[in-house]
């Protein structure tokens, strides 16, 4: 997360791939020995990696981390999608921010409204107001649900 907060995400990504390379390699474990213990990564060092891109405009990367994050055998969570979201927001890319809105719903992730109004922030930026519209409506509802459960 320093990685992040300082926008290094070269370091960030370099610090992962170290951490993914010494899960269950001889050269992972010599590393370890050499310089010292190297932790797996878990879905928090993703996450970070990812807010690192985010913040320096490199949403290519957040992207390709989500990719990677699953063919590792990490399930992506919230904090992920929204990273990666608003990477794509600040880099004017609304169509594709759309896209992997709707790529959570069919995962069966319900976007929550941090997901919904980074989107459409970047939507409205972008000339889209009636798409932005619609996913501030679709918050909206979002919130109700989260009412409703939580006095359950």
């Amino acid at each position: 997360s320093a990685c992040a907060r300082a926008g290094e995400w070269g370091a960030a990504l370099t610090l992962l791939r170290r951490m993914r390379h010494a899960i269950g390699s001889e050269q992972g474990e010599r590393q370890r020995r050499a310089r010292g213990y190297v932790p797996p990564p878990t879905v928090v060092s993703y996450n970070a990696a990812a807010a690192a891109c985010a913040r320096a405009g490199v949403w290519q990367e957040a992207l390709k981390l989500l990719q990677i994050m699953k063919s590792d055998g990490f399930a992506p969570d919230k904090i992920t999608y929204n990273t990666a979201l608003d990477a794509l927001a600040r880099a004017s890319k609304w169509k594709v921010a759309v896209g992997l809105l709707r790529g959570m719903e069919k995962r069966g992730m319900q976007p929550d409204s941090i997901a919904i109004g980074t989107v459409a922030i970047a939507c409205e930026q972008a000339g889209e107001g009636g798409l932005a519209r619609d996913l501030l409506a679709t918050a909206d509802v979002v919130g109700k649900v989260v009412e409703a459960e939580a006095r359950e």
